[in-house]
């Protein structure tokens, strides 16, 4: 059905086009590469060993179906879980995702073919010259442990000593060692007039595109100076819209003298993606 044209196109000769893959992640350990080139190829590296093991799955099922191979207790539960609309659980043990099986197809093949670019990007030099779409990723937390990383890196000092600090205008945070631009978020509960929050219209969708935000980590005494500079709320970016997965606080512009808590009580939240 569905999932099998979904993992044909990108997994067709993949095991044999990587053979050596195993041994990637030993050769990655002794490499020179930043933390962020890093993380992009062990992250390339999941997608492909997820797609993998999925693929084989569905091969087994089809030849089953075809009458070339017995019918096995791994691939009969595989089975029995899709034609209940479930995600197999030891597939949820390799990336927890959308509930619906086709749902988690698509995600994984959208998140492997977005992180091929990824990487190609890395290879280039080219990474931070990008914006970056963290719903593209399947562990978006350990990208910013890794942005981090290269800050300490970048500005000698311990990784403790560094704060992670978000702003809607990019010349707030200029002076930043590694700044990133983070595009494809969403918000619910209120508008952005491209400047600070604001009531969101009657007729709003539940959910609108929040604008390009700006992340880095800075030194603590400048990260504290950066949200003193002028009125704002603090609000949760989730990874989605089940609110079940916080990835840090934005802080958001809003009007001077605005209270910052009717935001909060409101429940105000960016996403990933919708």
């Amino acid at each position: 059905g569905g999932g099998d044209a979904l993992l044909a196109k990108p997994t067709a000769g993949a095991t044999q086009k990587r053979a050596s893959d195993g041994s990637r992640a030993e050769a990655l350990a002794g490499s020179d590469l930043e933390p962020v080139d890093m993380f992009v190829q062990l992250e390339e590296q999941r997608a492909f060993s997820i797609v993998s093991k999925v693929d084989k799955a569905i091969q087994n099922i089809a030849a089953v179906m075809s009458g070339s191979e017995l019918l096995s207790p791994q691939v009969q539960a595989i089975a029995s879980t899709l034609m209940e609309h479930r995600v197999p659980p030891g597939w949820e043990a390799l990336w927890e995702g959308p509930s619906a099986p086709v749902e988690w197809l698509r995600a994984i093949a959208m998140r492997k073919l977005a992180l091929r670019q990824w990487v190609k990007r890395s290879a280039k030099g080219e990474l931070f010259d990008h914006a970056f779409d963290l719903a593209e990723l399947f562990n978006p937390g350990t990208f910013l442990n890794a942005l981090r990383q290269q800050t300490a890196r970048k500005l000698g000092c311990s990784m403790d000593g560094l704060s992670l600090c978000s702003s809607f205008a990019e010349q707030e945070l200029s002076r930043a060692a590694v700044p990133v631009r983070i595009v494809g978020l969403s918000m619910q509960g209120a508008g952005f007039d491209g400047e600070r929050l604001t009531e969101p219209s009657a007729d709003a969708p539940e959910l609108t595109s929040a604008p390009t935000c700006f992340l880095a980590y800075l030194p603590e005494e400048e990260a504290n100076d950066v949200r003193g500079a002028h009125a704002t709320v603090s609000l949760p970016l989730y990874k989605g819209t089940s609110r079940e997965c916080l990835l840090f606080d934005l802080e958001v512009p809003i009007r001077s003298g605005d209270s910052p808590a009717r935001w909060v009580t409101s429940g105000v939240a960016f996403f990933l993606s919708n």
